[in-house]
């Protein structure tokens, strides 16, 4: 089973939290894009606060995660993806994110009218021992030297260029 089919069974059987740790974020939001079907997606960083999903533009100036997170814990959140990029740095030393993330997680798990997933994204885990059991961790591999070097040489064909060999080894490094 691949990364994509596994976490659709766990969105599906309404696991409240999921954790991807990905180095590259625009493959994590291909990942999550093509999981959300129909589901709203809502999502916070820590650089911009909420941000269009599809765009990344600020849509409200939230960089503080608490606030973040009472905000969605005083919405209908019927059918929604809720995502917290750099979740790492977010939550460590954040008391009060993680308690208000327990608050939220018990929102999803016991409110019959809420059908949501967390996705908490980024480079390495950090799961506070209060949410432990409700997170699930996924790890998105990067990409093998071979992905790597067909990529490289689709872009070189695609856009007329030519790369000398040792240079095309030194990038797939």
């Amino acid at each position: 089973m691949d990364l994509d089919e596994s976490m659709r069974a766990y969105v599906e059987s309404h696991y409240p939290i999921l954790y991807l740790v990905t180095f590259d974020e625009e493959a994590g939001d291909t990942l999550i894009r093509n999981l959300a079907g129909g589901r709203k997606v809502l999502e916070w960083n820590m650089a911009r606060g909420f941000v269009r999903f599809d765009n990344k533009l600020p849509m409200a100036d939230y960089k503080d995660l608490p606030a973040a997170l009472d905000n969605w814990l005083d919405q209908e959140l019927d059918n929604h993806f809720l995502i917290v990029k750099d979740a790492h740095l977010a939550l460590r030393d954040n008391p009060l994110a993680v308690a208000k993330l327990r608050a939220l997680t018990h929102k999803i798990i016991h409110d019959d009218n809420v059908v949501a997933t967390v996705f908490l994204v980024s480079s390495q885990p950090f799961v506070p021992p209060e949410l432990e059991k409700f997170i699930t961790i996924f790890d998105q591999p990067s990409p093998e030297e071979d992905e790597i070097e067909q990529i490289i040489q689709e872009y070189v064909a695609e856009h007329g260029l030519s790369v000398e060999e040792d240079v095309t080894s030194q990038l797939v490094l």
